[in-house]
């Protein structure tokens, strides 16, 4: 059975989540299985994307203009991360937990100008993305992107642990980074 593409409301998506008795994240994996991508952004309010340069300190790929999307459920942290709300630099490292939750790092400016906050998961058609060769599950369309639908998102959606993190330099040898936390 295939999942309406929309734009829900909170209310709405918590009804279908308790009927059908599963998380966001089976919510989204059902979407994306329909061949949608998924963006998140701490702004509901958005029409259309617009191509921009990446914050992606990785290099390569991820460095072109444009807007970029997922199709795994990746995106609901970005979702919830209010950039306005920080004064500094912010970091995300994902790993995993030994219990299997995913472990997010953050800077503590994250943490201590409370930038934590609901957001939205927008879903796209993927007509005109290219998928990253290096890293499949990424993709980017160079050109401005409406999304078909959206999903109010909120911090009890994600089973992941957020920890503090001692930002790295700038010149960080990501291929052996491990994270310091500091909580």
């Amino acid at each position: 059975m295939n999942t309406k593409i929309k734009d829900y409301t909170r209310k709405e998506v918590e009804k279908i989540l308790n009927e059908k008795n599963m998380t966001l994240k089976q919510f989204l994996k059902q979407i994306q299985k329909q061949g949608y991508l998924l963006h998140g952004s701490p702004n509901c309010n958005i029409e259309k994307f617009e191509p921009k340069e990446p914050g992606d300190l990785r290099g390569g790929w991820t460095t072109q203009k444009g807007v970029y999307a997922t199709s795994s459920e990746q995106p609901i942290i970005f979702s919830l991360i209010h950039r306005d709300k920080v004064k500094g630099e912010f970091y995300f490292e994902s790993g995993k937990t030994s219990d299997g939750k995913i472990l997010y790092g953050i800077s503590k400016d994250i943490k201590e100008s409370n930038a934590i906050q609901p957001g939205c998961m927008y879903i796209f058609e993927n007509e005109g993305f290219i998928e990253n060769p290096n890293n499949p599950g990424e993709w980017m369309n160079p050109n401005p992107v409406r999304p078909v639908g959206k999903i109010p998102t909120e911090l009890e959606d994600i089973d992941a642990v957020i920890r503090v993190v001692e930002i790295p330099p700038e010149d960080q040898d990501w291929e052996n980074y491990e994270p310091k936390f500091l909580d």
